[in-house]
């Protein structure tokens, strides 16, 4: 995301917002409030699968959860380095949920309002 321009950035979120409302109103679903709101899920929960440390913090049932015990196998160096990968990750989809939330672009690149 970091080579791409903010215009780049969002062509390509409302190429995959049409495609895939397009492909539900195809398919005979025609609200498009639960359309929008089934598109916006679906793209965010790719995003939210590229986390470097997609990782369970739950610890039910476990003495230490799997996120922690996968930070405490990598050795020191590479547990800094996949914290601030997560970081990076973070900061990245902040900024990118603030590209897309631009009306200049929902009106420029979006087929269904």
């Amino acid at each position: 995301m970091m080579n791409f321009s903010e215009r780049d950035v969002a062509s390509a979120y409302y190429l995959v917002y049409n495609t895939i409302m397009n492909e539900r109103r195809n398919g005979g679903y025609y609200n498009v409030i639960e359309n929008k709101k089934y598109t916006e899920r679906a793209i965010m929960s790719m995003i939210d699968k590229m986390n470097p440390l997609d990782i369970s913090k739950e610890t039910k049932g476990r003495i230490t959860s799997k996120r922690t015990e996968f930070l405490n196998y990598l050795s020191p160096e590479n547990k800094a380095m996949a914290k601030k990968l997560e970081k990076e990750y973070q900061y990245n989809v902040r900024k990118f949920k603030r590209i897309i939330n631009k009306s200049k672009y929902r009106r420029l690149f979006a087929n269904h309002i």
